[in-house]
């Protein structure tokens, strides 16, 4: 189990370097904001965020403090920048005239800033008085644990409220689909990127959950089943979303034929 975890994690990470990379190609094309700022969003999980602190206590061990300090820092910082961006894309994409929205989108930011920056210092004073040779095993304190699900539960809300604009905008795009006024291909993305990012924040919450329980993230198969889980909700979301197959492709179009 724990290799199927890692395997899918890994996968996860990869594609979705590519999709970053992909849409930051695409923004230089298009001069569009939203492509610039959901790419760099995923660009800082992927390739900072999540493997930095997957690997942090690793680096306390092999490279000592002052570098896993660093790395820390940089993790932090690039989870804040996801949270943040995809709050700032769902508003500007799906809200963009909802002061209701940009007013969320701000608190969003302070938890992700205020919430980066307790994580860094909390868990930084744990470690620094742990033996290298124990960083492993070594538990958070309460005040750490509480930053880190403060973060997590903002970082789910974000993805959430992602998913569930998208599929709003589904149900608005079929009906001009109905009409001849929309492209099949275009309507199946937003249903994809709705259904993928409101299933991944639900597997993120019962992760969320065993976490508050204390199940380990190592060894216990609930954990490591939801990891692989939500590695491939994730790597097939962003696949069908902005690296469809052309066999997939036909096959919405032929689907919306028959449909229609």
């Amino acid at each position: 189990m724990q290799l199927l975890a890692t395997v899918a994690t890994l996968v996860y990470l990869v594609t979705g370097i590519v999709v970053a990379v992909r849409l930051l190609l695409l923004r230089r094309r298009t001069r569009q904001l939203p492509e610039l700022i959901i790419g760099v969003a995923l660009l800082a999980f992927c390739a900072v965020g999540h493997p930095l602190s997957l690997v942090s206590r690793k680096i306390l061990q092999t490279f000592g403090f002052e570098v896993m300090a660093v790395t820390n820092s940089l993790a932090a910082t690039g989870t804040a920048l996801t949270v943040v961006g995809v709050y700032v894309f769902t508003t500007m994409v799906f809200r963009p005239d909802s002061r209701r929205a940009w007013i969320a989108t701000g608190l969003a930011t302070a938890v992700a800033a205020g919430t980066g920056v307790g994580i860094v210092v909390t868990v930084l004073g744990t470690l620094a008085s742990v033996d290298p040779a124990e960083a492993a095993t070594a538990a958070y304190s309460p005040l750490s644990r509480l930053f880190i699900a403060a973060s997590t539960a903002n970082f789910i809300t974000g993805f959430a409220w992602m998913g569930v604009e998208a599929l709003r905008y589904h149900q608005l795009m079929r009906r001009r689909l109905a009409l001849g006024m929309s492209d099949p291909v275009v309507v199946n993305r937003f249903l994809v990127w709705g259904v993928g990012n409101v299933g991944a924040a639900a597997i993120s919450s019962l992760l969320m959950v065993t976490a508050i329980m204390g199940l380990s993230f190592v060894t216990h198969p609930v954990p490591l089943l939801l990891v692989a889980l939500s590695g491939l909700v994730s790597t097939t979301t962003w696949i069908l979303t902005f690296l469809a197959p052309q066999r997939y492709l036909n096959w919405v179009r032929r689907r919306s034929e028959v449909g229609g």
